[in-house]
Order: C-alpha cells, then sequence, then structure tokens
C-alpha cells in the first residue's frame, strides 16, 4: 500500500512538470542583405511552446520583420524603382535546454528549424519594371515577390522564472547565419505564461 502511494505521488509531480506556454515578444532585427546588417527593424512574435520537467521547451515561433521601403533611381536618375510593402517572417521550431532548472535565473541555448517567407512589392517608373533594360539594373516583377525558404539557426539568453507560472526571457536568434543575405539576427525581450498540464 505504502509502495503504491510512492509511485503514485511520484507520478502526480512528474506530471506537474509539463506546460504548455503560451507569450510574445518584443524583437529588434536586422537582415544580412540590408547594409551588412546595418539597419535595425522592430518586430513583433508570438510563440506556442511545451515544456519538460522545466529543463526542456519546444516553441512553435513566429516572427514578422517590417523592412522600411525603398527608393532607387537607375540609368543616371532615368529610372525609379520603388520597394514596399517589405517583410519578413520566421516559422520556426525551436527546441531549448535551460540549465539550472528549478533555478529563478537561468541560461538556455538550443536550435531552430522551420521557414523564412520574404514578401516585397515593386514599381517602377517611367516604365514597367519589365521594360527596364536588363543592362541597367534587373528588377523582379512589379505585381509583388514571394520567396519561401528552408531556415536553419540557433538561439541562446537567459530567462527569469519568478514562478513556476510566468517565464520572462532575452534571447537572441542567428538565422541562416551561411546563407549570402539571408541571414537574420533577432534580440527577443518575450514573456510567457506556463499552464501546467497532467495534474491529476
Amino acid at each position: 500500500m505504502l509502495a503504491a502511494l510512492v509511485l503514485f505521488c511520484a507520478r502526480v509531480e512528474a506530471a506537474s512538470q509539463t506546460f504548455v506556454e503560451l507569450g510574445a515578444a518584443a524583437v529588434r532585427a536586422c537582415l544580412m542583405a540590408e547594409a551588412s546588417c546595418g539597419e535595425a527593424n522592430a518586430a513583433v512574435g508570438f510563440h506556442l511552446g511545451v515544456w519538460h520537467r522545466d529543463k526542456v521547451a519546444f516553441r512553435l515561433r513566429f516572427i514578422e520583420i517590417a523592412r522600411p521601403d525603398r527608393r532607387d533611381q537607375f540609368g543616371n536618375g532615368a529610372y525609379i524603382v520603388r520597394r514596399f510593402d517589405r517583410t519578413r517572417q520566421l516559422w520556426l521550431g525551436e527546441l531549448t535546454f535551460h540549465f539550472g532548472s528549478h533555478q529563478v535565473l537561468r541560461p538556455f541555448a538550443g536550435f531552430a528549424m522551420g521557414a523564412r517567407r520574404d514578401r516585397i512589392r515593386i514599381s517602377c517608373e517611367p516604365v514597367r519594371c519589365n521594360e527596364i533594360p536588363r543592362t541597367v539594373v534587373v528588377v523582379g516583377p512589379d505585381d509583388g515577390d514571394y520567396r519561401i525558404h528552408q531556415s536553419v539557426g540557433g538561439a541562446a539568453g537567459v530567462a527569469i522564472v519568478p514562478t513556476r507560472r510566468i517565464i520572462i526571457a532575452a534571447q537572441i536568434t542567428i538565422q541562416d547565419f551561411l546563407g549570402e543575405h539571408a541571414g537574420t539576427n533577432a534580440v527577443l525581450l518575450q514573456a510567457g505564461y506556463r499552464f501546467p498540464i497532467g495534474v491529476r
């Protein structure tokens, strides 16, 4: 009887260390394609995660980065190319390992895989974009350009866990650092609320 009681308490304790997390992040991101990461872009992020034993977190993360409009002149000012409605979206599955579980302050590190989606609309003057001589500049279609690529990277940071249900973290995410002009470096200040599951 005593052994059964001990086993039941152990199962409850293990189950109580599984959480579902909902959270959001304020993001500052830079894209390697823009002036060698010279511009920082404001972004927002959201995530849904599952925690195991307060050590391992798997999150589905979404980040949308708004990029400033651009206006360029080519051919000694004869042609104007405007790029607008420019965004980059990251859809990632992120796995992080937290060191010093059950501590208020804990470092973490991990990796992320998913998809990178770039969106841009282009308009040209005084002619259509496909009518500009290719010897002057090569411009994509003027009705919008959508590109989706695989994204691979890593994440590291420090988390503050004041209670079992609340987590606040500062995180650095680096995606696609090996791809020319494809990399995204981001600093996230995020907060999440964890719902325990499996407690009987």
